[in-house]
């Protein structure tokens, strides 16, 4: 395959996930917006299940706003980027993506469980076994090596 041709496939791929993210964020949202008012009316303000459903949005947009940053970051960089490297990078972060949402549709499962049960003290965060855009710096510092490894 031509540099040309990745090249255009690197950034179908990144236009794609850059179309797909919000409405994954959005399907998240929603399902936590429905379940913070279920909570509320079931549990009152102070619960654990509304505590929940507002940090499961607001996580879940940090996420978004940093995918979009890195997203943006290796588009606006195509000309510097390690094709091969980049690649391989977009199928990490779509993994990841992957992961993430079921992290979180996985709280919400709980927080519903809660709710039809009236068990107060129920709600568990799962562990999370996998690093995330939002934990630390490990895939920004990545499109920074792609970007760097080329340029220079």
């Amino acid at each position: 395959m031509s540099e040309l041709n990745q090249k255009e496939e690197i950034l179908e791929q990144i236009n794609f996930m850059i179309k797909t993210s919000p409405e994954e964020f959005w399907n998240i949202s929603s399902d936590a917006i429905l379940l913070f008012i279920k909570s509320l009316i079931i549990f009152g303000i102070k619960s654990n299940q509304v505590k929940e459903s507002l940090n499961t949005i607001k996580e879940m947009w940090k996420v978004l706003k940093e995918e979009k940053r890195i997203l943006n970051e290796l588009t606006n960089n195509i000309e510097y980027i390690n094709l091969d490297d980049t690649s391989n990078f977009i199928d990490t972060l779509d993994d990841l993506n992957t992961n993430t949402y079921n992290y979180y549709d996985s709280i919400l499962e709980e927080i519903e469980i809660t709710c039809n049960t009236k068990n107060k003290d129920r709600v568990l965060r799962p562990r999370k076994f996998f690093s995330s855009l939002i934990t630390d710096n490990t895939y920004s510092n990545q499109v920074q090596k792609i970007i760097k490894q080329k340029r220079w």
